[in-house]
């Protein structure tokens, strides 16, 4: 498992939960100081959880990189032109689904895949994948836009909501990835 596994980006939700129960808001100015912070803590989980999913996404398929493939430039050369800096590329974002990401891998692969989601009750844009595309692209509305300025309409519990849906798709997928098979 990943340094920064799910117990980890939980623990930070409760800390930030914890921070903001020790405003103590019985002014105006007081209440201003505890929205600007409860909208900062969001912020500031959102980025955690989507950087939380980029790891694990990137470390489930260059170890599936290298166990398909025993010749070490193979592995590089995918590190360095598919995987390093290069997640935010993999998905369609603001589609909200994660048919990009299986296409890549093939017709087959995505075909197969998208009939398990299926039998989850999930397709490739709803459920726990919609939650995981979403943080994904409002990480990238947070980071590209003006962070200062950014409004979050999603508070910490949204986001903490969210990310609990979104985990099952990322164990999912880890899943997939970690099979022994080579395709499914």
């Amino acid at each position: 498992m990943p340094a920064t596994n799910s117990s980890r980006i939980l623990e930070l939700y409760n800390q930030l939960c914890e921070t903001a129960k020790r405003f103590n808001a019985t002014d105006d100015k007081d209440r201003r100081v505890l929205l600007d912070f409860n909208q900062y803590a969001a912020k500031l989980f959102l980025i955690s959880v989507a950087s939380h999913f980029e790891y694990r996404v990137v470390a489930f398929l260059e170890i599936w990189i290298k166990n398909h493939s025993k010749n070490d430039a193979i592995v590089s050369f995918m590190r360095k032109q598919a995987l390093d800096r290069r997640y935010y590329t993999l998905f369609d974002w603001e589609k909200r689904s994660a048919n990009h990401f299986l296409a890549l891998f093939g017709d087959e692969f995505k075909k197969n895949i998208t009939a398990e989601l299926k039998k989850k009750n999930w397709d490739a844009s709803s459920g726990p994948v919609s939650n995981f595309v979403e943080l994904g692209n409002l990480r990238n509305q947070l980071v590209h836009g003006n962070f200062m300025e950014f409004e979050m309409s999603n508070t910490l519990e949204d986001i903490k909501v969210k990310y609990e849906s979104a985990v099952k798709f990322m164990e999912f997928l880890e899943q997939i990835f970690s099979s022994k098979k080579r395709s499914h």
